[in-house]
């Protein structure tokens, strides 16, 4: 009741409060007149007459839709968010002062050429010239928390770029989850249920490396790469011109990420002269960080790559003054970070230790059996805005290589396609190369024996230009095979969404659009074929499990929202699941083990995620398995976690079947950051919606399992493109929940019910487009 009440006055304060769209304004620092066009789903189409000029206005129409976003942003990677929030804040902010990313911005600042920091200097003018502007009119989530923003410094932007990478990075929680279960029950059953790649589902790049050149024929010729200068040129897919309707390629792209209001992406069409890039941006960073120019177009997916270690100190005394290394004491660097807490007369000091391998993260990490540090490749300073801007001026593959190169982290793979017909892989970040070991454990750090020696050489790095396949998939599935020279890791996602993809575009025909938006809505499940068969032949007494098993050997193994055995799937696997683990581990690992972060805003999900389902998979086909024995069995662990499954369900949905399925146990919400306050949710969060799929389903619904199922938190897809690079104006998209953060605008929600019922839009492109869907043009002036 009161939610309603508040609704409308607090939305009609925001609509007071939105930004100046149409007309004429004044910005300081612009050499010439730059034209905003925004279209009637609030994607603003930039155009200036210098690259200047055109970071200016990015960082303006950037602050004027997406302030508050950017303001929380820049808050949670300086460390600074129990200023306004107080104790709730602390962890985070610790945890973040430790990692160091204000640190690192000065230092990538320092590494940054001078034309790279000319362009950041001139996307933060921009965002403070909204903030001075005195025609600006501040979010009304400014009011409702009773802060001001403060001018905004380059080191900010650099600060959440180190941010995003490092929530993109894994590997480390992994280990200390090993360390933990070891502990638990020993190296023996610990080794049984650790993440493997099950060995029926796809290899992406088989070869490693293939670079091909399509000849006049349209034969294939190998080439040695990456830099070939005879070619001009989440889930991301390409296709070949050879597999394409139009004879020409195909790229797709749905990175998937927790959903949020506003999205993490803003959309924005970026022209200056003949330059011309469009696609996602991230409001508080300048360019195009996802999208196509004139010549290519590229996607990205994390590519799960080991890049981080743990290393046990071996300090002389608590002081952790000095520790040691091979024989020898070393001092520490020790830094005092003093944190404000909203409510505290006094500031939070926060003791920093780093030694060569970099900053102790016991405490933060909730670890304090022993004093570990982490080094890893995103805490290391890099020019990685450099390889941004590479990539969106990229004319062909071997500037798009170049331009990868800069990326050192985070760990992605990187698919391309380009105007030429030719399509292409390359994964980003270093990896690095170790005297000893795999990284999987924490190691000895006064040893050296695991210290890193170097770097896997880019050159070397898994990539392809035209495989021989025709198509290009990537689902953060294991990328090479085990022979290939370096080790990459262990922990890729278990691969079955890329199997139902290799699935389907494996069909000898040839492929478009339609395919393409049928194919980012599949919800078959690859994973119920192989548990089917273990429901196959049981059989039980009670009435309601008999009746449960009947309906899971007759499902289609689609989980559709509508669907009843894809529910009981669902709720039987997750049983399952705790039943297997929770009485050996406890709840508390347990849910480590199945990817519950130790820091969620921070840290993210582990690598751990999705692979109980294979851990699963292995356990009942192996009679011998002790966690098998210690479950009582594999019929009494099935049975009971159909029992419990049925509970469960009848619990939450009544004891009409009737009115079972799927979607009413597994809902979305896009959560704005002041909904998880009563009543504030029903105020600024959009939803609920009934979604079908989950973790292992192309259109991936994943649920954070130590949320429950209806948390209404889930990953999806952020974004989805298909770009034509026959004819680029004919290339389409969809943004949910909409462009603009700011409550009260027509933009704020309005694609969150295309993107659920699988509609796309024009991804504006030719100025005629532009001009024909035009809703406001902005005129900005110095």
């Amino acid at each position: 009741m009161i939610a309603k009440l508040l609704k409308p006055l607090i939305f009609g304060l925001g609509k007071r409060r939105l930004p100046q769209v149409s007309g004429e304004l004044r910005v300081l620092g612009l050499q010439d007149k730059v034209e905003v066009i925004r279209d009637k789903w609030g994607a603003p189409h930039i155009y200036a007459q210098n690259m200047d000029d055109l970071a200016i206005a990015q960082g303006f129409v950037h602050a004027q839709d997406r302030l508050w976003q950017m303001e929380l942003n820049r808050r949670v990677a300086l460390g600074k968010v129990s200023e306004i929030f107080g104790e709730i804040g602390l962890d985070t902010d610790r945890t973040v002062r430790t990692f160091g990313f204000h640190r690192i911005a000065e230092e990538d600042w320092e590494l940054a050429d001078d034309e790279i920091k000319r362009l950041l200097t001139k996307y933060v003018s921009g965002i403070n010239a909204f903030l001075e502007h005195k025609g600006s009119k501040m979010p009304i989530e400014f009011s409702l928390v009773g802060i001001k923003p403060a001018k905004w410094e380059v080191t900010h932007l650099l600060a959440f770029s180190r941010l995003m990478a490092w929530q993109m990075c894994f590997s480390w929680q992994g280990e200390i989850i090993r360390s933990r279960l070891i502990d638990a029950v020993g190296a023996e059953h610990a080794d049984e249920i650790d993440p493997r790649y099950r060995k029926e589902n796809p290899i992406g790049l088989p070869k490693g490396i293939e670079v091909n050149r399509i000849l006049d024929d349209g034969r294939l010729e190998a080439l040695k790469g990456p830099f070939i200068q005879e070619v001009k040129g989440s889930n991301a897919w390409a296709i070949s011109k050879e597999k394409s309707v139009t004879g020409a390629p195909f790229l797709c792209n749905d990175p998937h990420l927790p959903m949020t209001l506003p999205s993490i992406w803003y959309e924005n069409h970026l022209i200056v002269g003949e330059e011309n890039v469009t696609g996602v941006t991230v409001p508080g960073l300048p360019q195009v960080l996802i999208g196509h120019n004139t010549h290519i177009a590229w996607g990205m997916t994390l590519a799960y790559t080991d890049i981080q270690d743990l290393y046990v100190e071996k300090f002389k005394d608590d002081s952790c003054i000095e520790y040691e290394f091979n024989g020898q004491w070393e001092k520490s660097t020790i830094i005092e970070e003093e944190i404000k807490v909203k409510g505290r007369k006094e500031t939070h000091v926060e003791k920093v230790v780093i030694t060569r391998h970099g900053p102790v993260i016991s405490d933060v990490a909730n670890y304090n059996d022993r004093k570990i540090a982490i080094k890893s490749v995103c805490l290391e300073p890099g020019q990685l805005m450099r390889g941004w801007y590479n990539l969106n001026k990229a004319q062909g593959w071997d500037d798009f290589a170049g331009a990868i190169k800069y990326v050192e982290s985070p760990a992605l793979n990187v698919t391309y396609a380009d105007v030429h017909g030719n399509i292409g892989y390359y994964m980003s970040g270093k990896v690095p190369v170790r005297a000893g070991g795999k990284g999987k454990l924490p190691s000895e750090g006064w040893t050296g024996e695991n210290d890193w020696t170097g770097y896997v050489p880019f050159e070397e790095m898994p990539h392809a230009l035209n495989p021989e396949k025709g198509h290009v998939i990537s689902c953060n599935h294991k990328v090479v095979d085990d022979d290939f020279p370096h080790y990459l890791g262990e922990s890729w996602m278990n691969g079955y969404r890329a199997a139902r993809l290799e699935e389907l575009l494996g069909e000898d025909r040839k492929f478009g659009p339609a395919d393409f938006k049928k194919y980012h809505l599949d919800y078959q499940s690859m994973v119920a074929r192989d548990f089917k068969k273990h429901f196959e032949g049981l059989k039980s007494d009670n009435e309601k499990v008999s009746w449960a098993i009947n309906q899971l050997q007759n499902w289609d193994g689609s989980l559709e929202a509508q669907s009843l055995g894809g529910l009981l799937f669902e709720i039987v696997r997750d049983r399952m699941a705790r039943n297997l683990l929770e009485k050996p581990l406890e709840k508390e690992l347990a849910e480590l083990y199945r990817g519950k972060p130790f820091r969620p805003i921070v840290s993210g999900i582990s690598e751990f995620y999705g692979h109980d389902t294979t851990m699963m998979l292995r356990v009942l086909d192996d009679s011998t398995s002790w966690w098998l024995k210690q479950a009582g069995g594999k019929e009494q662990l099935i049975l009971k976690s159909i029992a419990d499954a049925l509970d469960i369900i009848e619990e939450k949905l009544g004891s009409d079947r009737t009115q079972w399925r799927w979607g009413r146990m597994h809902e979305l919400v896009f959560p704005h950051a002041l909904g998880a306050q009563k009543p504030l949710d029903k105020i600024f969060n959009i939803g609920p919606f009934e979604m079908g799929g989950d973790t292992d389903t192309v259109h991936q619904t994943a649920i954070h399992y130590n949320e429950g199922f209806e948390s209404g938190n889930l990953v999806c897809a952020s974004w989805r493109q298909i770009v034509d690079m026959g004819d680029l104006a004919k290339s389409e998209c969809i943004l949910p929940p909409g462009n603009s953060g700011q409550p009260g605008s027509p933009n704020y929600g309005d694609q969150a019910e295309m993107w659920y019922k699988g509609q796309y839009r024009s991804m504006l492109w030719t100025r005629e487009q532009v001009e024909k869907e035009e809703k406001y043009r902005l005129t900005l002036e110095s």
